[in-house]
């Protein structure tokens, strides 16, 4: 049986079935909506995630990329991919569904996480992060809305001292900008968010795992603040910013030494003496 909120038009590709449910996203090389996978489960039924792009110009070898880098990936602290579809105009990516949203969504609801809530989202993504580039794989867009949450299974740790036990586990998603440290990169395929995205990428250098780590220390300013860094500024404000100047986002008020300390950590001005 169909649960609620899903249409009732079945799409039937070479491996998977699905009826097509809401919207939950939309960027610059496709969509991602929500779907009732008909075969999933054992044959019970789940909800999944379908990213749809139409396949246009050079679209088509970048998400066959996305694909293959994800389909090599297996982390608790990565979003599974379950498979792909693909017609003669469209391809789609079925990956597990985050019941939980995202890391934005949570602290824009909350107007700024609590410390030590942050600090132990931000341990979650750091163990995805490292496997990544452990694995040669620099993901290139991390930022609240690239970390989705998922019910916390009762055999993962997901509580750190002094904090209760959280319900939900953070992950790493959308590896749609994601290359190999080997993969040539150059201002004809810009990498990332503006307001996440480290000096020598704006500048256009090399740029390598140093980025990530630019990128995840403006998420923790993000998760901790309940807003984009540089929120407010134009687009040529913030490319200015990073580029041509010393400032940093406003850090959230309160914020304990440790924290502080990280956070600078991670966004030093040059790559080679962040952690």
């Amino acid at each position: 049986m169909i649960p609620h909120g899903f249409g009732n038009d079945m799409f039937c590709g070479t491996r998977f079935r699905w009826f097509r449910g809401k919207l939950l996203g939309q960027g610059a090389f496709g969509t991602v909506f929500s779907a009732w996978d008909v075969d999933g489960n054992d044959g019970k039924g789940q909800v999944v995630a379908v990213k749809e792009v139409e396949l246009m110009g050079s679209r088509a070898g970048k998400v066959e990329r996305e694909i293959s880098i994800m389909s090599a990936l297996s982390h608790p602290s990565i979003v599974t991919l379950l498979g792909s579809e693909r017609t003669d105009t469209t391809l789609f990516i079925l990956m597990e569904y985050a019941h939980g949203g995202s890391l934005a969504d949570l602290a824009k609801a909350s107007k700024g996480l609590e410390e030590t809530v942050a600090r132990e989202y931000t341990a979650q993504l750091l163990l995805g992060l490292e496997y990544l580039h452990n694995n040669g794989i620099l993901h290139r867009d991390i930022k609240g809305a690239n970390c989705l949450l998922f019910p916390a299974m009762d055999n993962e740790i997901t509580s750190a001292k002094g904090v209760e036990s959280l319900k939900m586990i953070a992950k790493l998603a959308d590896f749609g900008a994601s290359r190999m440290f080997d993969e040539p990169s150059s201002g004809r395929d810009p990498a990332g968010t503006i307001n996440w995205m480290a000096p020598e990428i704006v500048l256009d250098k090399h740029a390598g795992r140093s980025a990530d780590i630019w990128s995840l220390g403006m998420t923790v300013v993000e998760l901790m603040t309940g807003k984009m860094p540089w929120e407010g500024l134009n687009t040529m404000a913030v490319l200015m910013k990073i580029a041509k100047s010393e400032d940093l986002p406003e850090l959230p008020p309160g914020l304990s030494e440790t924290g502080r300390s990280f956070i600078l950590s991670c966004l030093q001005r040059e790559a080679s003496r962040r952690p």
